[in-house]
């Protein structure tokens, strides 16, 4: 299946729509990507935090977050982000997203990293994205690019910083540690998300 469609230099939604397990595919470029195997408990994890808090912060209002929905960016480009936001209706179908969504949230894995960290960065880039987040459950990172703004930040999960335990130690009281918030940009920094909550087992 994957080897006949390697015969065609390009592939649009038009294909896509057509094949039985587009699931499994995301075409960039009109080129076809496998996506990868089922995420794995940690990846779940991370993805349910995160999906859970948004979700809760944009209870009655016009933003809806979604998971691993179909993102029709071109004829060309349709893909399938772990998380996604999207605050404009008019981009909403039965079937997918159809436009450039104001959050993207990929979460790597070792088959999707370089695609995620480049092809779905330029992509996501031109296509109007807001704002995308690479989560790395490996190194427990997360590098937020704010592309309206023209600017990238840079969250670690605390324990993989320099010297933070013994930091920790001269803390008083848990009061006194050190806050590791990661501030929503799309939403003005009014949801603010503890990376150490989203990275802890």
């Amino acid at each position: 299946m994957a080897a006949v469609r390697k015969i065609k230099e390009k592939y649009t939604y038009e294909n896509y729509k057509n094949w039985k397990d587009s699931e499994d595919w995301e075409i960039i470029g009109g080129k076809v990507y496998s996506m990868s195997p089922s995420p794995n408990r940690k990846h779940q994890e991370i993805a349910s935090k995160i999906h859970g808090k948004i979700f809760r912060y944009l209870e009655g209002k016009k933003c809806k977050v979604y998971y691993e929905l179909d993102v029709l960016l071109s004829e060309e480009d349709i893909v399938k982000p772990d998380i996604l936001v999207v605050c404009d209706e008019n981009k909403l179908t039965d079937k997918n997203i159809n436009g450039a969504p104001d959050l993207v949230i990929e979460i790597l894995s070792p088959s999707t990293a370089k695609r995620d960290k480049v092809l779905k960065y330029e992509l996501y880039k031109k296509s109007g994205v807001k704002e995308y987040w690479i989560v790395d459950p490996y190194n427990l990172s997360i590098d937020v690019h704010n592309f309206k703004d023209e600017k990238v930040s840079h969250y670690f999960y605390e324990d993989t910083l320099e010297n933070f335990k013994e930091k920790e130690q001269e803390c008083e009281n848990e009061k006194e540690k050190k806050e590791n918030i990661l501030e929503v940009g799309i939403f003005n920094g009014e949801l603010k998300l503890d990376v150490n909550y989203l990275f802890e087992d």
